[in-house]
């Protein structure tokens, strides 16, 4: 396992690798760029989390899926008070958002060319889907060059 300590991105190195042509209903996602990431715009976050925030419900055994609202750094880095804001992007849709189980899960977006790109990781947030804190996700583009140095390529290119 590699990760990059204090940012909670992590890569897992699979043995034996994955046969991403053996099977058409799975493939390789985009690293997402920094143009990639939609500001003011949509992401999807998909994850097996928790639905309510501190309960004690059944697990989630099936994927969920959420589309959430970007926001700009100036926007959230006064309400997260994050420690480098450089690092992170957020989200921020009232009464929607990832939940405890969910953390380590993609937050996506479609470029213009139709294919998904990874542009977050979910990271942190107040609690689950609250109507007045912003949420955060580690920053993918941020991390290319580390990423692509242990993985060597980006299944865009």
């Amino acid at each position: 396992m590699y990760r990059f300590k204090g940012y909670d991105i992590a890569l897992i190195e699979l043995e034996p690798n994955l046969d991403l042509d053996g099977n058409p209903n799975i493939s390789a996602i985009c690293l997402g760029m920094e143009e990639d990431i939609p500001f003011g715009g949509q992401a999807v976050l998909t994850g097996f989390g928790d639905l309510m925030f501190n309960t004690t419900l059944p697990p989630v055994d099936v994927l969920q899926e959420l589309a959430v609202e970007v926001i700009n750094q100036q926007e959230c880095d006064p309400v997260q008070e994050m420690p480098d804001p450089d690092i992170f992007v957020c989200s921020f849709t009232p009464a929607k958002d990832f939940c405890q189980g969910d953390s380590g899960g993609p937050l996506v977006a479609k470029r213009c060319d139709g294919r998904w790109t990874q542009v977050g990781i979910i990271s942190y947030g107040p609690t689950c889907a609250t109507f007045e804190l912003p949420s955060v996700y580690t920053r993918v583009p941020r991390f290319i060059d580390w990423i692509i140095g242990k993985v060597g390529e980006n299944a865009c290119q």
